[in-house]
């Protein structure tokens, strides 16, 4: 594992040496292998969220070849430190986060358990506006949800113990149209 201090996402250029990211898995999921050619791949590639202490998000992910590697290592939720790592422009047409870059998983990739995580959001929403959606000023490449109204917040009781949990319900976005 390198030493040093943990980097921010924010901080991801192409030319990451030395870089060792410290951030939450909010998102996890296995992307099936599409492939054109005759041999196909017996291998998923995971694709995930990764979201640091200040709320900055950038995808990650891992080619089929190593899913077996990295799979056991960690799981949503988890706070991993990332090292040795490379890094690709997210140049796709819609992106799950704002960041330019996307983190790429390699075979000398180092992946490590953090047991210090209570600054780090685990779900890393950003609310925005729905008026700032209908106007424009939200970047249209990032791909979004909807929520439309949110009332009776509440604190929720189980076994007559308190949570933090706020019960939601959510509507299909015609519902208001």
């Amino acid at each position: 594992m390198c030493k040093g201090s943990n980097h921010l996402i924010s901080s991801i250029t192409p030319f990451p040496e030395d870089l060792r990211v410290k951030a939450r898995v909010v998102r996890l999921w296995s992307v099936p292998n599409n492939s054109s050619n005759n041999y196909p791949s017996p291998s998923n590639r995971l694709e995930m969220i990764l979201c640091d202490s200040q709320n900055n998000k950038i995808c990650a992910s891992i080619n089929g070849i190593f899913e077996r590697k990295f799979k056991r290592l960690f799981n949503e939720g988890e706070v991993i430190i990332l090292s040795l790592f490379a890094v690709a422009r997210n140049n796709v047409i819609f992106r799950m986060t704002n960041h330019q870059f996307i983190i790429i998983f390699q075979y000398r990739t180092k992946v490590q358990k953090s047991s210090d995580d209570v600054p780090i959001q685990y779900f890393g929403f950003d609310f925005v506006n729905l008026r700032s959606i209908r106007c424009g000023v939200v970047d249209t490449s990032l791909l979004i949800g909807l929520v439309r109204n949110i009332s009776n917040i509440r604190r929720k009781f189980v076994y007559n113990l308190q949570t933090n949990r706020i019960p939601i319900e959510i509507y299909d976005a015609w519902y208001f149209f």
